[in-house]
């Protein structure tokens, strides 16, 4: 219930069709979706291997099932990807200088990086700054020496 402006009433909402059209839309895209992240889950848990390196991935700070759950599936479990360097131009996290000669151009992010897995990723890291306080101290040193 939400309370309106009349003096000491309540009064329930009403909500028109087309917007109960949409909740019970937005509900059932997220049964699908909790679904299959289910099925998912469960197909990790019968893999051993695929297990084994749901667990190491998750045993990194700051990501969760559904960040370790991700680098599973985008890296065919970690066997497209073998060492940091790639990792991290496959995420697209690092840059490439775009330079010939004397000419110097912008750095640029490969265009064959994974677009989905590089906000993951940063969101992640993110959150391991704000919280963990190793993390934090870190991000702060890195701070102050790219700003001094």
């Amino acid at each position: 219930m939400i309370k309106t402006n009349q003096k000491g009433k309540q009064k329930k909402t009403s909500f028109s069709i087309t917007a109960r059209k949409i909740e019970f839309n937005i509900l059932n895209a997220l049964n699908k979706q909790i679904k299959k992240l289910k099925q998912i889950q469960r197909t990790i848990k019968e893999n051993t291997e695929l297990l084994k390196n749901f667990n190491l991935a998750t045993s990194v700070i700051g990501v969760g099932d559904v960040i370790a759950t991700e680098l599973i599936i985008y890296t065919d479990n970690f066997k497209k990807i073998d060492t940091a360097k790639k990792a991290a131009s496959f995420a697209g996290l690092c840059s490439f200088l775009n330079q010939s000669g004397f000419i110097s151009k912008k750095p640029k992010v490969p265009k064959r990086s994974h677009k989905k897995l590089k906000p993951l990723l940063f969101l992640s890291a993110i959150n391991v700054s704000s919280f963990n306080k190793k993390m934090k101290l870190y991000k702060e040193r890195k701070t102050f020496l790219f700003n001094h």
